[in-house]
């Protein structure tokens, strides 16, 4: 679904639609350049910090000061363990380039494209790697950025997205359930089964953290 809607693959029947405009081969560029993607299976760059956040938006390269707001915004501290700032040379390949752990590589996946401004954002998993502290400044950023775009978020963690204005479960790969959160949970469905489940995880966590 989330391929269909960037415009990497065409729908097999039916259309897509950007401001109704129909996508067709000719003009899929435009789904290309109105989407940011962030994949679970997200790419690292051997290149300077600067320029893996510039990816997306070059003509802005030089913005600094934006790449360092966002950056601190998803996870204070994390330009202090940079050793040469946003001129950090990154990943293993690189001569000097110093390696991240893979929450700070999918930290940097999602400012590059928080950074590009895209009118629609795609974060599939965009948590996965990340320790819960970080994973709340990436949600509370997303739903901040939602004044501006349009944001898609696919997960399994179900507490990210309470605050959706729609949220779609698929089942057996079709939509099954469709509607915000509290709409949702009073229709005793797959959804509402997988937040009760997933909300006794965490209480049971919490109660034995309070034992020891």
């Amino acid at each position: 679904m989330i391929k269909i809607m960037t415009g990497l693959l065409a729908p097999e029947k039916g259309e897509i639609c950007l401001n109704g405009i129909p996508i067709t081969d000719e003009n899929r560029y435009l789904l290309q350049k109105a989407m940011s993607v962030v994949w679970q299976d997200f790419s690292r760059f051997d290149l300077t910090l600067q320029e893996n956040l510039s990816l997306e938006k070059l003509d802005a390269k030089d913005d600094m000061e934006k790449m360092a707001e966002i950056l601190e915004g998803l996870q204070p501290g994390f330009m202090e363990k940079m050793r040469d700032g946003l001129h950090t040379f990154l990943g293993k390949g690189i001569q000097d380039g110093q390696d991240l752990s893979d929450g700070q590589w999918q930290m940097v996946a999602v400012a590059r494209t928080v950074f590009s401004g895209r009118q629609g954002l795609v974060l599939d998993e965009p948590t996965a790697a990340l320790d819960p502290l970080a994973e709340v400044s990436v949600y509370e950023m997303v739903y901040d950025l939602l004044q501006t775009s349009a944001a898609f978020l696919v997960t399994h963690r179900l507490g990210a997205v309470v605050k959706a204005d729609q949220i779609y479960v698929l089942k057996d790969g079709i939509i099954s359930e469709q509607g915000d959160h509290m709409t949702l949970l009073g229709q005793n469905g797959a959804y509402q089964a997988m937040f009760a489940t997933q909300k006794s995880w965490y209480e049971h966590d919490k109660g034995e953290a309070y034992e020891r």
